[in-house]
């Protein structure tokens, strides 16, 4: 069943056609989600966030909490992707306890490898994430994301709508950085 939701998940990714070297990652990846992480994973997960933050792509994780983060999970599901048996990509849905807003899943750390981006990877990513919260009963998803983030158009073509802006959301090195907050009511 897994496989044959990622084929027709494929077969959705680019409506318009794709050069050859995206039909043959298209053919090549593998989007699952992952129960319990390996320490491999984990491992494989850290090197990509480390990635993420050393690229100032993800500035809301102290570069101290990088090897801790993915082992320090809890009340989430990731989904990851793989080329290869590696790793090249991840997306996590964190659940809120609290009662009155339960039916809420935040979307965290969307990754994809610098050298997997604008292939359909992201797509991957998302759709899968959003099947796997749909069965949870999950009602409306959640994600804010850094104003001036290259990946925002994706998230507005995936049905997903602004709902508001933060300023001076979060600061690194000295500067503020905006945060775009975007919600998706699931029907």
């Amino acid at each position: 069943s897994s496989s044959k939701s990622t084929r027709s998940l494929r077969s959705r990714l680019h409506p318009y056609g794709a050069n050859s070297r995206c039909k043959e990652i298209m053919k090549s990846f593998e989007i699952k989600q992952v129960e319990n992480l390996s320490q491999s994973q984990i491992l494989e997960l850290t090197g990509l966030l480390a990635d993420a933050v050393e690229n100032n792509e993800a500035i809301d994780i102290d570069k101290r909490d990088i090897s801790s983060y993915y082992s320090q999970l809890r009340n989430a599901d990731i989904v990851i992707a793989e080329v290869g048996g590696k790793i090249v990509g991840s997306a996590i849905a964190k659940y809120y306890t609290e009662s009155y807003i339960s039916h809420i899943a935040d979307f965290r750390k969307l990754i994809v490898n610098r050298k997997f981006r604008n292939l359909g990877v992201g797509t991957a990513l998302i759709t899968r994430l959003e099947e796997v919260v749909r069965k949870k009963g999950i009602l409306k998803i959640e994600f804010s994301y850094r104003e001036g983030n290259k990946a925002a158009h994706l998230y507005t073509d995936l049905g997903f709508r602004p709902w508001g802006k933060s300023t001076c959301a979060v600061r690194y090195s000295n500067q503020c950085y905006n945060e775009i907050h975007m919600e998706k009511i699931l029907r």
